[in-house]
């Protein structure tokens, strides 16, 4: 009798040595997933922050060549209004050809 429950429980313990292995192979994937999901949104942080440094510079260049006319962007300053602008007061803009 007490055989059998040794044998019992030696069954039992290899049984939860491979659940435990099965658990342990799980973790060690998520962890691997994981390490990988921070190392992308690391990059894609990356690239936010050079999205938001060029899309200044754009606006920067924006503002000096239409908004600027001491900088050469009179006739783009003024072709911009007129284009911008309704019917009246396109009238009233120097004209550029």
């Amino acid at each position: 009798m007490e055989e059998g429950f040794a044998h019992s429980a030696e069954a039992k313990e290899r049984e939860m040595g491979v659940l435990l292995a099965e658990k342990i192979s799980e973790i060690e994937d998520l962890q691997l997933v994981e390490s990988r999901l921070r190392a992308q949104k690391k990059k894609l942080e990356q690239q936010l922050d050079k999205a938001r440094q060029n899309g200044g510079k754009l606006r920067n260049r924006f503002e000096k060549d239409y908004k600027d006319p001491v900088k050469g962007g009179a006739e783009k300053k003024r072709s911009k209004e007129a284009f911008a602008c309704n019917g009246e007061e396109a009238r009233d803009l120097p004209f550029t050809a």
